[in-house]
């Protein structure tokens, strides 16, 4: 028979018989409480799990962060390319205009009700100035004239000498209708012979409608299949 008088009678019995403590403690505790060591490894287990899905996570959003700045910096490339295209394709359509222009000079001059007698070169017009009081004008105007687009000596049905001062565009604006109307005033200036301002261009903008349509700014318009290649 085993006989327990104290504590440390019953710890060492209880150490040799397993069994015994197994049945002392499903006596004293609660379910609950016997199976908490399961409960608390499977806790653990699922922070584990939550901390790597939280760390899988942060790296999908670093990788979704750093894809955003890399498509960024992809349209901004894109955008600066595009808009060098779009510089470059304004260029040429300029320079086609120009073309076209000093081309159908005597065209132009025709539909005016004048006769083409020369276009001035910019040799020209810059001879025109020398020699003639220009301290009015800022250097900037100077230079501008002497590159206009088309400056023609022209003659009218009585033989009178003329002269029509024009500036083109592709979609012609208040720049361009601005830039015609003084050089024009300066052809009269420096000649002392009336001249006549005039916009050619596929299109117009629409702040110029009145002024076109009446009769302020002769209008050339510019078919736009001239522009294609043939």
């Amino acid at each position: 028979m085993t006989i327990i008088n104290t504590i440390d009678d019953l710890v060492r019995i209880l150490d040799e018989h397993p069994e015994w403590l197994e049945a002392v403690q499903a006596r004293l505790l609660t379910r609950e409480l016997l199976e908490l060591p399961q409960t608390v490894a499977q806790l653990d287990e699922r922070l584990a799990r939550i901390e790597e899905n939280q760390a899988e996570l942060a790296r999908s959003q670093a990788a979704l962060v750093r894809g955003h700045a890399q498509l960024a910096e992809a349209l901004a490339r894109l955008e600066t390319r595009q808009d060098r295209m779009q510089d470059d394709l304004g260029w040429i359509k300029g320079r086609i205009i120009y073309d076209i222009v000093r081309n159908d000079a005597g065209q132009i001059a025709r539909e005016m009700g004048f006769e083409l007698e020369q276009t001035l070169v910019r040799a020209d017009l810059m001879e025109l100035t020398r020699g003639q009081d220009v301290s009015d004008l800022p250097r900037g105007t100077l230079r501008s004239f002497h590159r206009a687009d088309l400056v023609m000596q022209v003659v009218d049905e009585d033989g009178e000498q003329h002269y029509i001062a024009v500036e083109a565009s592709f979609t012609v604006n208040g720049r361009d209708s601005r830039r015609a109307l003084r050089n024009a005033g300066l052809m009269t200036r420096f000649t002392g012979l009336p001249a006549t301002a005039a916009v050619a261009g596929v299109r117009y903008d629409w702040e110029l409608k009145n002024r076109i349509e009446f009769g302020g700014l002769y209008w050339y318009e510019i078919p736009s299949e001239d522009l294609e290649a043939e």
